[in-house]
């Protein structure tokens, strides 16, 4: 699915000097989203973009290009020329896809260049009420007194495998149930077919405002800032979990590195525009601006757990 919209022109008198003095952006920038509209992904560079084109004094194209689990918009920058003018905003799932499949068109790896952490966020778990679980260390006392198992539902690859983490590490049994997409897994939670999700805190947020679902805690270390009572699972005992969502810029591999530095101050600008920190906050994102090469190496990392998680769930790559 393509769906290309230009969300900001600015006027080039908003350009800075230094920016013109490099040669770059000589044109509009595109940038695709590998995945289709209406998403966290895609809310949040609409939400920022406008302000990242003022800073360049260029436009930004942004196009939906979803499908192959994130592949196919991933590809089609990784083949674009590296010049800074075809860039990639999504989450982490390019990166995951090396973990799950047993061949790729692309090495996120070696064929993308992070530019810029834009945000971060934290997955949710979420229960049904009748369910009665209201923390993590109900759920494992629950999941321990049942050993046939507690289902759960994801859309996503890291959910999934936050899912395996917490099963793997509390010694309990959970039932995997995939699904097409978040709202469809929530659906299910809120009819009592499955009794867990692990979803996204604005999918979530108004039912748990309504009563009919209950939020047992945010991966990771720190709270949502769409949900902010919620405790993080670091707060409830359970340490060195990612928090699962985050979300940023990147560049072809061999894009120069005037042209990185400039997409970076710009796209850092726009995530702390203090004229986005309500809305941003409202919707579960906390602006964040780690640097290309420190993403990097972080994104390593990640993918070195989640590999471990992914082999000691027999979960192989197809």
């Amino acid at each position: 699915m393509k769906r290309r919209d230009i969300v900001a022109a600015a006027a080039a008198l908003l350009a800075r000097p230094a920016l013109a003095q490099t040669g770059f952006p000589n044109r509009p920038v595109r940038v695709i989203i590998p995945a289709g509209p209406g998403g966290g992904t895609d809310i949040l560079a609409r939400l920022i973009s406008p302000k990242a084109a003022a800073v360049l004094g260029t436009s930004i194209v942004i196009e939906n290009r979803g499908g192959g689990e994130s592949l196919i918009g991933t590809e089609a920058v990784v083949r674009s020329p590296a010049d800074g003018h075809v860039l990639l905003f999504s989450d982490t799932s390019p990166y995951i896809a090396k973990v799950l499949r047993a061949r790729m068109p692309f090495d996120p790896l070696t064929d993308l260049v992070p530019v810029i952490r834009a945000a971060v966020g934290a997955i949710m778990l979420y229960g049904n009420p009748r369910f009665g679980v209201r923390d993590l260390n109900q759920l494992v006392a629950r999941a321990k007194a049942e050993p046939s198992g507690i289902s759960f539902g994801t859309s996503s690859t890291g959910s999934r495998l936050l899912g395996e983490m917490l099963k793997m590490r509390a010694g309990i049994n959970l039932l995997h149930v995939p699904y097409r997409s978040g709202g469809l897994a929530l659906t299910d939670t809120l009819n009592g077919t499955v009794q867990l999700t692990f979803n996204g805190a604005s999918n979530g947020k108004p039912y748990v405002q309504s009563g009919e679902l209950l939020a047992i805690g945010a991966a990771g270390a720190a709270r949502n800032p769409a949900l902010p009572e919620v405790p993080s699972f670091e707060e409830q005992g359970f340490r060195g979990y990612p928090a699962g969502s985050e979300w940023g810029l990147f560049a072809p591999a061999g894009t120069p590195p005037e042209a990185l530095e400039l997409l970076r101050t710009a796209y850092r600008e726009a995530a702390f525009d203090p004229a986005l920190t309500n809305r941003m906050a409202e919707l579960g994102f906390r602006p964040d601006g780690t640097s290309g090469a420190v993403y990097q190496e972080e994104m390593v990392r990640v993918l070195r757990l989640w590999g471990e998680v992914a082999a000691a769930a027999g979960i192989q790559p197809q």
